[in-house]
């Protein structure tokens, strides 16, 4: 529910803001916003997440979120601003929703081992990915209809409604194991060394990072790409609005359908396989969209390309989180965000920035193509380490009843 809330401000958010500037570029830039926090804060709070309790930290990181969302909806309800003014605001909202978001990602996924048995881990964060990506497939679509029924500052209150829920459930959720690391070096360098001395971390993280580059495009591009699709005329600018959840949600429901599908793939592929698999699908199916010219083979392209980031992003995770070791395990995932979602701000730049400057099909075709080119570039490095036998499966699912 809270994902799916994220969305409704996302949407609305680039929607408004590419409405008050027609800018792609203003429209990266709220994206931006919401990831620039997690790029700069994240080492510290996978720092954090060692040090304390992780769902304590986890219910500060929402708290912030509900305030920042519930005081953009009270000030569009109430102040019923507009223009820039209104787009300065979404802008300084996206950066305290980025602070909560910065908090509880190295949280959540240092939780993970705690909530489940190890034999079961894999499975665990294949659920975690199912929750983002179902959130993908019903959060867009669902936040364009409200949107354009109910207003701007109802599809943020809405937003600030499910953190609240969320903070709810943090209050009663009781974990397994430990929620807190038994480490005794809370040092920042402790993390970074022990990733920086681990070819197999860094070759992971490296293609994690990937990811977000490569999926950009639906996000910072979208409203962009809906105006290009639909036919001008009475309404045009409503089917337009709807277009650009549909497109999102075609990502999450592909993402949905691998997710609800790996257990499957995982009894006949290795799990290095299915990332590298998912990251050559990635940028196959985003060149595809790129050069599609209705909106019908879009929204099919993005479901591939949702297919492809899930494969991908859930068995490099997998392997990461084995890989890591429990002292250190917040700050690793911290880096991990830091690949991951602190990617983003730099990816939605570059995105803009060209669809401004060259057209949308050249932007959407250059951050399609970065997975490929990463995984030329590292494929001697990828050889080496599959030799060595460190990225056989830690626990191979083939063969399990």
């Amino acid at each position: 529910m809270s994902n799916i809330g994220t969305w409704f401000h996302n949407v609305a958010s680039a929607v408004v803001v590419f409405e008050i500037t027609g800018s792609a570029l203003m429209v990266g830039a709220v994206v931006s916003a919401q990831f620039v926090p997690v790029l700069v804060l994240f080492p510290w709070t996978g720092l954090l997440t060692d040090k304390h309790d992780r769902r304590v930290i986890l219910l500060i990181a929402q708290s912030v979120a509900a305030v920042a969302a519930g005081t953009l909806a009270a000030a569009v309800g109430i102040l019923g601003l507009d223009g820039m003014a209104l787009a300065w605001m979404i802008f300084g909202a996206s950066v305290f929703i980025g602070i909560g978001k910065a908090l509880a990602e190295p949280s959540m996924n240092a939780l993970l081992p705690a909530l489940v048995d190890r034999s079961r881990l894999d499975q665990a964060i294949a659920l975690n990915n199912i929750t983002f990506q179902l959130a993908r497939a019903i959060g867009p679509a669902v936040g364009a209809l409200l949107l354009v029924w109910a207003g701007v500052a109802t599809s943020f209150a809405v937003n600030a409604a499910t953190y609240a829920f969320f903070v709810v459930v943090l209050v009663r959720l009781q974990p397994l194991g430990s929620s807190r690391s038994a480490s005794t070096d809370h040092s920042l360098r402790a993390g970074l060394v022990a990733v920086s001395r681990d070819p197999v971390l860094v070759v992971l993280l490296v293609a994690v990072a990937t990811i977000g580059f490569g999926t950009d495009p639906i996000n910072t591009l979208s409203p962009a790409l809906a105006d290009r699709l639909v036919p001008i005329g009475p309404g045009a600018e409503e089917a337009s609005n709807r277009l650009v959840g549909f497109m999102i949600s075609a990502f999450g429901s592909g993402a949905a359908v691998a997710a609800f599908s790996l257990h499957w793939i995982r009894r006949r592929v290795a799990i290095a396989s299915v990332g590298v698999g998912g990251l050559v699908l990635t940028s196959v199916a985003m060149t595809g969209a790129a050069f599609s010219t209705h909106a019908l083979g879009v929204l099919i392209a993005f479901g591939f390309v949702g297919v492809g980031a899930l494969l991908a992003v859930t068995s490099f995770t997998t392997l990461i989180q084995f890989a890591a070791d429990e002292r250190v395990r917040g700050r690793v995932m911290a880096i991990w965000g830091v690949a991951f979602l602190g990617s983003r701000p730099l990816a939605a730049l570059i995105d803009g920035s060209l669809a401004d400057a060259f057209g949308i099909r050249p932007a959407m075709v250059t951050l399609g193509v970065i997975p490929l080119v990463v995984l030329v570039v590292l494929k001697p490095w990828i050889g080496r380490v599959r030799r060595s036998g460190k990225l056989d499966d830690p626990q191979p699912w083939a063969g399990r009843p």
